[in-house]
């Protein structure tokens, strides 16, 4: 009698065990699957987020909203007095665009035109004077014309060469502009006509130029 009541207790014992086994695994898998669920939500968030702000994540598409905010600091060409702060402006912009990857420059400048605030003057001078700054243009040339914007004006000099980093000048110690913007037919891209010289010229030496128009020098 006793040893089946032995065996019995030692039976109800073993079960419990196992209930609690059971419960604990139970619980565990609770959990994972929970743990799993919020995994699955996040991703779900992320990917939500990338699809309604563009350029998220993209790291060629950061870098190139950034360099697009730095053009905005660039003063637009409207007459020919372009002041030393300008000038020092325009050339470290052209300096940081010499050291950074051409679909970030192309993205920037595309980013820098679409821009819905209008400063005074047109922006898009803003990528003429860049480009002149940014690529070793001779200003005496004997060819036509290779660039692809538009007509900004005359760009002849008096010997009948062509100034082809018209409206700009490097041929004295500081640039300077040769005229103002008297505006432009057609249409001018300044990143389609970065592409274009990029293939065709090499950068513009521009250290000489940034030691000269340093803010605080004369």
């Amino acid at each position: 009698m006793e040893k089946n009541m032995l065996r019995r207790h030692e039976m109800q014992r073993a079960l419990n065990r196992n209930w609690r086994l059971t419960l604990v695994r139970r619980c565990i898998m609770v959990l994972f699957a929970v743990a799993v669920a919020a995994c699955a939500s996040a991703r779900a968030s992320a990917t939500d987020a990338n699809r309604q702000a563009p350029g998220l994540g993209d790291p060629i598409e950061g870098a190139a909203r950034r360099l697009a905010r730095s053009f905005k600091s660039i003063e637009c060409w409207r007459t020919e007095r372009y002041s030393r702060e300008a000038w020092s402006v325009l050339l470290r912009s052209a300096r940081e665009v010499q050291l950074t990857r051409e679909e970030v420059v192309l993205r920037a400048m595309e980013i820098a035109m679409s821009d819905g605030v209008r400063p005074v003057g047109d922006p898009s001078t803003k990528g003429l004077l860049l480009n002149r700054v940014v690529f070793d243009l001779t200003e005496r040339s004997n060819t036509i014309r290779p660039l692809l914007h538009p007509s900004w004006g005359r760009t002849e000099n008096a010997d009948g060469t062509v100034n082809l980093a018209w409206p700009i000048s490097f041929r004295s110690d500081e640039p300077r502009l040769l005229g103002p913007c008297r505006g432009y037919d057609g249409r001018y891209s300044p990143a389609d006509e970065h592409a274009a010289l990029l293939r065709r010229y090499p950068f513009r030496d521009l250290a000489p130029f940034l030691r000269r128009m340093a803010p605080g020098r004369t």
